[in-house]
């Protein structure tokens, strides 16, 4: 789209506000009561407002264009890339980033550095859409760089710089970066403003992400309000398979898994499910135990990961390579000695079973006290 330059600021006003739809047309009044008046940041407010209309979408290009150009210096750098990012909205992806880069131009980067930083978010995004990952990466590199010197990030920035962090993973079948970016992405945004079938498809991604994923406990997914989107939907097995996994529950797996079928990339990874899950029911029997017991046979972690018995040395070895466990195989005595396991966010059902350790741990504290008091009695000092 080509912009010309407009110097009759009300007539262009004028004539934009006879050609929009009526429900908009006193934004245009109120824009030029505002801009001859030079009050910058009332104007910004209603310019936000007016961006933010969906029936503004064919108005919004040559508004910003032609009008918020001339005095973009003038209004708060951040905002003005935001409306500059609604106004191509309509664009095509090649209009869109001839835009983006024209917006960045004009920002001083040394001043405005969180506009900057907005607005590459926006380019790394229409780059990975027209197919070009690797300059998206190299700009999201960059991103992230400059983030990390940041004192303080606006929501806003954090939310673009997430969402297009974990479009590029998702494009590169990296299931665990996707899953940490996209957490981390609407933890940042009001999810009120989401529509219902944009969260449920974020629900599906981040479940579908967590079980393929080298991701081996799912908490912050389970405790997350997106979470339960999938709830009563097509998509109830698969928030139940997340659940049953993260819980090391074998038996309700075996019970879901014969869904998988009905999503091509589960349905192609049942044999890592089947690992996954053994090495989830391994962690889950280590976590409920206390650290004085500690001590498992090879024959109670078959049972407990339905395994055979030969196998157990492998699945606990691959735990160790993964970080999950921490302890010592004696191969003569088939025990495995667990000094720790990791760290875990934990559901309400876990918090409950904590609880009751802790007591125990507390009363077995107050026991030893009492033997200590009791033997110390008569001793001279």
């Amino acid at each position: 789209m080509d912009t010309v330059m407009v110097t009759d600021m009300s007539g262009f006003l004028q004539e934009q506000a006879a050609q929009a739809p009526d429900d908009i047309k006193e934004f245009y009044y109120a824009i030029e009561d505002l801009h001859e008046r030079r009050l910058w940041k009332q104007l910004t407010d209603v310019l936000i407002k007016f961006f933010d209309d969906p029936k503004s979408l064919s108005s919004r290009y040559a508004l910003f264009f032609q009008f918020v150009d001339s005095f973009h210096a003038n209004i708060n750098q951040l905002k003005y890339a935001y409306m500059g990012l609604k106004s191509i909205e309509s664009c095509s992806n090649e209009e869109a980033l001839k835009s983006l880069e024209a917006i960045k131009q004009r920002i001083d980067k040394e001043k405005s550095i969180d506009a900057f930083v907005y607005t590459q978010c926006a380019i790394a995004r229409v780059k990975l859409v027209l197919g070009d990952s690797e300059a998206a990466l190299d700009i999201l590199t960059s991103i992230s760089k400059i983030i990390d010197k940041f004192d303080y990030v606006e929501g806003i920035i954090n939310a673009a710089y997430y969402s297009v962090s974990a479009d590029y993973y998702k494009s590169k079948g990296d299931f665990a970066q996707f899953y940490r970016h996209c957490l981390l992405y609407i933890s940042c945004i009001d999810l009120g403003v989401q529509t219902g079938q944009e969260l449920l498809e974020k629900a599906i991604d981040l479940s579908v992400a967590a079980v393929l994923g080298e991701i081996y406990n799912f908490g912050d997914l389970i405790l997350h309000p997106v979470f339960e989107k999938m709830v009563n939907t097509e998509f109830q097995w698969l928030h139940d398979l997340v659940i049953a996994m993260n819980a090391g529950n074998l038996k309700e797996f075996e019970a879901l898994v014969g869904h998988v079928h009905k999503l091509p990339l589960l349905k192609d990874a049942i044999p890592f499910l089947g690992q996954k899950i053994r090495l989830l029911a391994l962690l889950e029997l280590v976590f409920q135990l206390s650290p004085s017991q500690r001590l498992l046979s090879f024959k109670t972690i078959a049972e407990t990961t339905r395994i055979p018995t030969y196998e157990v040395e492998l699945l606990v070895m691959r735990a160790l390579s993964l970080g999950l466990i921490d302890g010592e195989i004696d191969q003569v005595a088939e025990i495995v000695r667990i000094s720790s396991v990791q760290s875990r966010i934990l559901n309400k059902e876990q918090i409950a079973n904590m609880e009751t350790r802790l007591r125990e741990w507390s009363q077995g504290v107050k026991n030893l006290s009492r033997v200590v008091e009791t033997s110390s009695k008569g001793v001279i000092v």
